[in-house]
């Protein structure tokens, strides 16, 4: 946080609109920022007068127990945007959203952009739908409860399995970072395959067992759909445990 307001005394306040950030990372690592450094963000905002914008894009709509990660931290962006979830993907929508002050803003100064799909009456009939379903089948609470089954469950397999590096996330929004050495945090591969590559090896025994997952580097990312069953979501995590035995040869070699 120091060296941030450093950045900014530096740079001078009055030449940054905005301070842009994803409240939980996506897929550079999925690292879950401490509350009070989120916290401490909104203050130097207000503080020097810029804006706070929050991405989320993969955080929001249920994927880590709340509605949207900012819940997490108690802390409200001035601007959020977001996208994917709110249409369950089916329908491409993006949205913005502000508060009243932004709003008030602009009834007197117009705003002079726009798109081509902009306000798309079938994208936003599907985004209606889905909010609605999301309420309506508690997918929201479902998410949180199975994200405490699902995190207890990757904490097993860090301790049976010595390639698990640490084990990050929210909800069922979660990582594995795999490692030869947990004191050091060495990574297996290193960033961008500088070491070996494994990813490709990691998703496909994983696809042969019927389970799709997203490995990059020395990240295996867990992110299963909200409406999930605990039981599908047990056999996942047993077929990883399965795959991680070659992580854990390639540790022992």
């Amino acid at each position: 946080m120091a060296s941030l307001e450093r950045q900014i005394d530096h740079d001078g306040p009055e030449t940054i609109a905005a301070i842009v950030l994803e409240p939980i990372v996506g897929t550079s690592g999925l690292y879950v920022p401490p509350v009070d450094f989120i916290k401490g963000i909104r203050k130097l905002c207000d503080e020097h007068g810029v804006l706070l914008i929050f991405d989320e894009t993969m955080t929001g709509w249920g994927r880590t127990g709340r509605w949207f990660a900012c819940e997490h931290f108690d802390v409200v962006p001035d601007i959020l945007v977001t996208a994917k979830g709110i249409t369950s993907g089916y329908v491409p929508l993006g949205v913005t959203v502000f508060t009243p002050a932004i709003r008030e803003k602009f009834l007197d100064t117009a705003f002079v952009g726009g798109l081509t799909n902009e306000g798309h009456t079938l994208a936003c009939a599907a985004g209606i739908a889905n909010i609605e379903v999301y309420e309506q089948e508690g997918l929201i609470e479902r998410s949180a409860a199975l994200g405490e089954y699902l995190n207890k469950s990757l904490l097993e397999l860090q301790a049976m399995h010595p390639s698990v590096g640490s084990v990050r996330g929210k909800g069922l929004f979660a990582c594995l970072e795999l490692s030869s050495d947990r004191e050091r945090r060495i990574g297996i591969a290193g960033y961008r395959n500088a070491r070996c590559t494994i990813a490709g090896e990691i998703t496909s025994r994983m696809l042969q067992m019927g389970v799709f997952v997203v490995a990059k580097w020395d990240f295996i990312f867990v992110a299963p759909p909200l409406i999930i069953s605990r039981t599908a979501l047990t056999e996942a995590i047993e077929k990883l445990d399965k795959v991680l035995a070659y992580t854990d040869e390639l540790v022992r070699c």
